[in-house]
């Protein structure tokens, strides 16, 4: 992300490109180590999304390998793994907030949106539960309620950063709540 920031342009796009083809391989067949290169890659592509070296061009496959990578699960040994993965796709997200404008982000909204609702309201993992409502507040906050992130304010009063904190109540109470809002039901 900061060597892609001080690089010209075509060169910042050359390495973003070789971003996005490593996490589409990954997700192809994988690297069997249990999400590790992937992470590091949407680490770097949101650090490339702040130092404005992912184009307009790329935002719609970023958007759909995010999005696959917010419901990332693997098995590693006897238990799951993955959430640093999820983790780092809603660190994505947030970057996009943070560095894009409204307008380009716009198209890929409601898939984003979804994407860090259901993260929001069903990651098995508090932490990343809190990520995704935190993406989804900077998000909605910065793009406005203007139907960009459907019912935006209203899903973020009843999922706050608070309420996603405990799984059942996240689960139970607070999902009802949102699926209300037909946007987000799929």
């Amino acid at each position: 992300g900061r060597v892609g920031g001080r690089l010209p342009d075509d060169c910042a796009g050359d390495v973003a490109e070789a971003l996005l083809d490593g996490m589409e391989r990954e997700f192809e067949g994988g690297s069997g180590d249990g999400g590790d290169a992937l992470h590091g890659r949407l680490v770097a592509a949101a650090e490339c999304v702040r130092a404005g070296a992912v184009g307009d061009g790329k935002l719609g496959r970023l958007a759909d390998i995010v999005a696959r990578a917010t419901q990332y699960d693997v098995r590693r040994a006897s238990r799951p793994a993955g959430a640093h993965v999820r983790d780092a796709a809603l660190y994505v997200c947030w970057a996009l907030a943070r560095s894009r404008p409204p307008s380009s982000l716009a198209p890929h909204a409601p898939l984003l949106g979804t994407s860090m609702v259901l993260a929001s309201l069903f990651d098995r993992e508090m932490g990343c539960r809190r990520a995704a409502s935190a993406a989804f507040q900077e998000n909605v906050g910065r793009a406005g309620n203007g139907g960009k992130f459907a019912d935006g304010i209203a899903v973020l009063t009843a999922a706050d950063y608070v309420a996603v904190g405990n799984r059942r109540r996240s689960y139970t109470e607070v999902a009802r709540e949102v699926a209300a809002f037909g946007a987000y039901q799929r």
